[in-house]
């Protein structure tokens, strides 16, 4: 499960969907307070056998002279921690 905790994204893992427990998180400070983060996976190139995973996120960074809209990164998630491997990148 993905929480959004205001500057970054909470990863939680159960067995039971009952009891959560905290696995990692995602922090970001250059895009605001964190809203609606979703964590899927793509296929690279519609290569089945080479996928990536997106994490995407809304950023309201109004208060902090930043742009609104939806973030996303590109990179690997272990099923515990994602590790972007591309910077910050926004919706047009």
């Amino acid at each position: 499960m993905l929480l959004a905790e205001r500057d970054k994204v909470g990863f939680y893992t159960s067995s039971n969907l009952k009891d959560w427990e905290y696995t990692s998180s995602f922090v970001r400070q250059d895009i605001g307070i964190i809203e609606c983060p979703d964590l899927f996976q793509l296929n690279v190139d519609d290569n089945s056998d080479n996928k990536k995973w997106v994490l995407m996120i809304g950023g309201n960074g109004f208060n902090y002279g930043l742009t609104t809209g939806s973030s996303y990164f590109v990179g690997d998630f272990d099923g515990r921690e994602f590790h972007a491997e591309t910077p910050v990148k926004w919706l047009e």
